[in-house]
């Protein structure tokens, strides 16, 4: 079902912030991992993620700075490009950036109020059990910025990776960074368990550049890019030359 999108902005950026941090997270209490929400709203929204172009970078350790690293490169060959990550340090604009650039707290604001104002709708009409969290109302945010703006995007995943509120993308590349402990309570207490959820970002086909990992994750990811018939590239297979 699409909904109707609101033609003016109702609410200014601080109230958007303060309506975010109100909705909370994805790893507070009773807090529900999956999909379903995320695809219900981005159908209501005509499914911005579609016909775009993004790479899917997941992992634990280094996942930000390599998600930054590849959007950089992408931006200095003239791609317009779009630029996920999290959390911010001082502002959630910086969260979203388009072509080089934190977006606006005006963008933001005018994103947050369509994101909005379409879930709420949805509440009304029983399409939602609940308002989308923080992060997936500004990884939909994101999703309808990038498609006005961007040539290609990168997104990096918040929690895990096969649950997470970004893998309702097609990506042309998937890379995932050294996968170490974290988030055991949602993700496992192994590091194999732990390592399943990050290459659950992995789709049929899609080259995964993989960093350097330990056994347990590396088989596991290598073993579920088999199955896909994912090409795999492997970090640790190349030198840098000075």
């Amino acid at each position: 079902m699409l909904f109707t999108l609101p033609v003016k902005v109702d609410l200014s950026y601080p109230d958007s912030v303060q309506y975010l941090y109100a909705l909370g997270n994805e790893i507070k209490a009773g807090a529900k991992l999956g999909l379903e929400r995320m695809r219900a709203l981005l159908a209501a929204l005509d499914n911005p993620e579609r016909s775009q172009r993004f790479v899917h970078v997941a992992g634990t350790n280094g996942k930000g700075s390599t998600s930054a690293m590849i959007a950089a490169a992408l931006h200095q060959s003239s791609q317009r490009t779009g630029l996920y990550t999290s959390p911010h340090l001082v502002a959630p604009t910086e969260r979203i950036n388009l072509k080089g650039n934190d977006v606006t707290k005006e963008d933001f604001a005018a994103a947050f109020s369509i994101v909005h104002d379409i879930s709420e709708q949805m509440l009304l009409a029983e399409k939602l059990d609940a308002h989308p969290s923080y992060f997936e109302t500004v990884t939909a945010m994101a999703l309808l910025l990038f498609k006005q703006h961007c040539d290609i995007s990168v997104m990096e995943v918040g929690l895990g990776g096969r649950l997470d509120a970004t893998n309702v993308i097609d990506p042309q590349l998937c890379v995932i960074t050294p996968v170490a402990y974290d988030h055991e309570a949602y993700l496992g207490n192994t590091l194999a368990s732990i390592a399943a959820e990050k290459a659950g970002i992995l789709k049929p086909g899609v080259p995964v550049v993989i960093a350097a990992q330990q056994p347990a994750a590396q088989t596991v990811i290598e073993d579920r890019a088999r199955r896909l018939n994912c090409p795999l590239i492997r970090t640790a297979d190349y030198s840098l030359c000075r």
